[in-house]
């Protein structure tokens, strides 16, 4: 199950999400229960391709850390880190199980 915020329409999450294969279901939810889907296993993977700032996905990223998941960055492989220098956020993708898809 994929989960993304009212932005899903934009075109990098409509071109992301047709190169999946195996994307079965995909909720359109507020950003706390995506988080929260993602930490309980109930979703695989939640892709924010839209502008966010690090008071946005902070608590949700600990709560999916604590869990066994991880936010990356598109390459899949790079943590997403904060920094007080920078308060906006690449964009992610959050992971419950550490697979991509």
């Amino acid at each position: 199950m994929v989960v993304t915020n009212r932005a899903a329409d934009e075109p990098d999450i409509a071109a992301f999400l047709s190169q999946q294969s195996n994307v079965t279901e995909h909720f359109v939810v507020s950003s706390a229960i995506k988080y929260c889907l993602i930490a309980s296993g109930r979703a695989n993977i939640y892709p924010c391709f839209s502008r966010t700032m690090t008071w946005d996905t902070a608590g949700g990223h600990a709560i999916v850390k604590a869990a066994g998941g991880e936010c990356y960055l598109l390459d899949g492989l790079t943590p997403l880190t904060y920094s007080a220098s920078q308060i906006e956020n690449p964009f992610f993708i959050a992971n419950g199980n550490r697979v991509i898809i």
